[in-house]
């Protein structure tokens, strides 16, 4: 690890996915994409992207000399909300670093988790939690269709 720089950490294994990756921007800064695969890391790369918030169960991304932050917070999507605290205090972060950083949010689909933690970025930055779904929804429509988090968003 660089001690010079505690945020930057080094993976040496891409994961490869047969499937496609696509990343959509939801507002200027803020981006939500599936689980990146190998050319992925490109995509990335091309956009400016120097933040990722992974929140699937697997280190994904061979971050070295890519990113500024690499936060991974595996998540389930399930009937249950993650906890609250971690949730806010994550979002108040992402939210903070957009002011000089492009953000990826990604899980392994790129719907549910993703959306609920850009959903609460986007209200951190002054949206309300009906209008943070919609504007997601309108840039990836398969996005919290997870009913707990999309309903605890809306009711924000």
């Amino acid at each position: 690890m660089n001690w010079q720089n505690p945020f930057k950490l080094l993976f040496a294994n891409i994961k490869v996915l047969t499937s496609g990756f696509e990343i959509v921007e939801i507002t200027p800064g803020l981006y939500q994409s599936s689980a990146i695969t190998k050319g992925g890391t490109r995509k990335i790369k091309e956009l400016g992207i120097d933040v990722v918030i992974d929140l699937e169960g697997d280190f994904d991304l061979n971050a070295q000399g890519l990113l500024k932050m690499y936060i991974y917070w595996p998540i389930v999507d399930g009937p249950d909300l993650p906890d609250e605290t971690c949730l806010y205090d994550l979002s108040r972060l992402a939210s903070n670093q957009m002011l000089l950083h492009k953000i990826l949010t990604h899980c392994s689909f790129g719907n549910n988790r993703s959306g609920l933690i850009n959903a609460l970025i986007l209200m951190q930055r002054g949206l309300s939690g009906e209008k943070a779904v919609k504007m997601i929804q309108s840039k990836r429509p398969s996005a919290l269709s997870n009913n707990v988090f999309r309903e605890w968003i809306e009711k924000q």
